[in-house]
């Protein structure tokens, strides 16, 4: 689940956003060792919350960008 919900994020920023520094990925290896600034995105929490059988599925996501 992690790698699908990363690759959707790597899609929703390239589609939506420019930024003239480098992004480092949840488990993705990303030089940085000569950039003056950089963005991290973390995925802090993924979870499935209770349910009862016949209802959707949900899935919590909390991600953090700074």
């Amino acid at each position: 689940m992690l790698q699908h919900i990363t690759r959707s994020l790597h899609s929703f920023w390239a589609a939506n956003f420019t930024v003239p520094v480098p992004t480092c990925f949840p488990g993705v290896p990303t030089r940085i060792d000569n950039a003056p600034a950089w963005i991290e995105i973390w995925v802090d929490a993924l979870g499935e919350p209770p349910r009862r059988r016949n209802s959707p599925e949900a899935t919590h996501v909390l991600i953090t960008i700074h």
